[in-house]
């Protein structure tokens, strides 16, 4: 004879749940995560632009300037 699962209670459910969806980002984890991501894009971008501005400065005096 099989035997029938007994029905979850609301408590078990809860904590069941609880259990599980502490591992999802919440909306507050997002917002924080665009504002570095923004930061990051940002700085980089600045890197890359005095990067190639030092470069073709450096360019410039070795053909031009000597």
């Amino acid at each position: 004879m099989a035997t029938m699962e007994q029905p979850i209670t609301r408590s078990e459910l809860r904590e069941e749940l609880d259990r599980v969806l502490v591992n999802y980002a919440t909306k507050a984890d997002l917002a924080e995560m665009k504002v570095d991501l923004i930061k990051w894009i940002v700085g980089l971008q600045l890197a890359s632009i005095g990067l190639t501005v030092t470069i073709l400065l450096m360019v410039i005096r070795l053909f031009v300037g000597s």
